[in-house]
């Protein structure tokens, strides 16, 4: 005798407040299917949801999809043999519910995913497994996984201001394109990640596009493991702040991170190991990385275009380069650069560690590299200053260098002892021992 298995086929229009339950799982949506303005769908605990083969969800009220750690609801393909892309998408419109929350930062209403599956979505490319367009939900305790485009995707319809989306201890992997990308361009939005695993994704792990003038945001990236990812882990680019903390981003395989926009960049504790390019990659606005692991990169930082950059309290060791591998100021502008008390070792360079640029345009910014540790590193010179003799001094002064000696300290540092048309390296006072305050 066969099993018989309840299944509830659904459509078209929900215009009234409807629950499904485990009870008439599993639900087969066997066509498009929308929630109406002002209208909540509700999705109990265990139920699984089966989406026909190019078919989407679209929300214009609320959906609360909330299950719990025993009992996980599952949006899932209807064939027998799922495959990426099947289906279609779940679609957040800009008339759905936002996302609200209490005065600390948890969640208190509107759209919402927990302890939710979602997979084999994507069927169209260019959207992603859950599609925003100026709305914002809750994801918490979610696995995108096995999607053949992005796991989620933030997008505009025009010139707009949208509330905070958040995604908490989630995990979106093996997905076809960008993990989680925004399209941010001339878009007021926030963004928080935290606690969440962004890993195998055939694209970058997190992106907020190409896009950097225009519109003001608020990004927050912390205590992730975003690993694996085919690009970079993280391209940071956009407007505002962007708050990069406590994560650990390896084995990418373009940058640790890239960073572009007009505003203030916080790099704060994070490992950034093994990614085949750059570590950091920061272009045109400020940058503050601090307190970072930087290891077994492409690169270390790499600075392109403008924005000033204050690099301390960072261990930089075993990086690998042609050229440059500390410090690439390749097609850098007229930046203020603050390299302080960073422990610099084992690092390999074909040339130098880190080269001091010639201004782009008029100015004499200053370049400072002090109270850092050098030693156990495999290139021709620490320092070369590539600044013409015009220019202030580059300021070297109470760095540890592995030796005590003034002839090898020098052999190691290009300037007008070198060349008559660069600038001085002023390295004196130096350490006799490691910094290690």
């Amino acid at each position: 005798m066969e099993d018989i298995i309840a299944k509830t086929n659904v459509s078209g229009v929900i215009s009234t407040n409807t629950t499904w339950s485990s009870t008439n799982s599993p639900y087969i949506v066997i066509g498009d299917l929308l929630v109406s303005n002002n209208v909540r769908l509700t999705i109990a605990p265990g139920v699984v949801v089966k989406i026909d083969s190019a078919k989407k969800i679209q929300i214009n009220g609320e959906l609360i999809s909330i299950g719990n750690d025993s009992s996980r609801i599952l949006f899932t393909s209807s064939d027998s043999n799922p495959t990426p892309g099947d289906w279609g998408l779940i679609e957040f419109t800009n008339t759905s519910v936002d996302a609200t929350y209490d005065s600390i930062g948890n969640y208190s209403s509107g759209s919402t995913f927990q302890f939710t599956d979602i997979e084999y979505a994507g069927h169209f490319s260019n959207l992603g497994a859950i599609t925003l367009t100026n709305s914002s939900i809750f994801i918490g305790d979610v696995k995108i996984t096995n999607n053949s485009s992005y796991g989620v995707h933030y997008r505009k319809n025009s010139y707009s201001t949208v509330p905070v989306s958040k995604i908490l201890k989630s995990s979106i992997s093996e997905n076809g394109n960008t993990g989680v990308y925004c399209d941010c361009y001339q878009y007021n939005i926030s963004i928080s990640i935290d606690s969440c695993l962004i890993n195998e994704n055939d694209g970058n792990g997190i992106s907020t596009g190409g896009g950097a003038s225009g519109g003001s945001h608020s990004f927050n990236y912390r205590d992730c493991v975003i690993k694996n990812n085919t690009l970079s882990g993280i391209i940071a680019n956009a407007n505002g702040s962007q708050n990069i903390l406590r994560n650990i981003i390896y084995n990418n395989g373009q940058n640790g991170i890239r960073s572009r926009g007009n505003g203030t960049y916080k790099i704060i504790k994070n490992k950034i190991l093994n990614n085949r390019s750059n570590g950091i990659h920061g272009l045109y606005t400020a940058h503050e990385i601090n307190n970072n692991i930087i290891a077994n990169n492409g690169g270390a930082i790499k600075i392109t275009q403008g924005g000033n950059f204050i690099i301390k309290n960072n261990t930089i060791f075993k990086n690998k380069g042609s050229n440059n591998t500390v410090f690439n100021p390749s097609g850098a502008w007229n930046n203020v650069v603050t390299i302080k008390e960073n422990s610099v070792t084992e690092n390999r360079s074909g040339s130098t560690l880190i080269t001091v640029f010639q201004p782009t345009y008029s100015g004499n910014p200053s370049f400072t590299v002090e109270d850092n540790n050098f030693f156990h590193n495999y290139s021709i010179f620490d320092i070369y200053n590539d600044r013409s003799s015009s220019l202030s001094d580059v300021k070297a002064e109470n760095n540890f260098w592995e030796d005590t000696s003034n002839a090898i300290i020098s052999s190691r540092l290009f300037d007008w002892y070198d060349n008559s048309s660069k600038g001085f390296i002023d390295y004196e006072p130096f350490r006799n021992q490691l910094n290690i305050t």
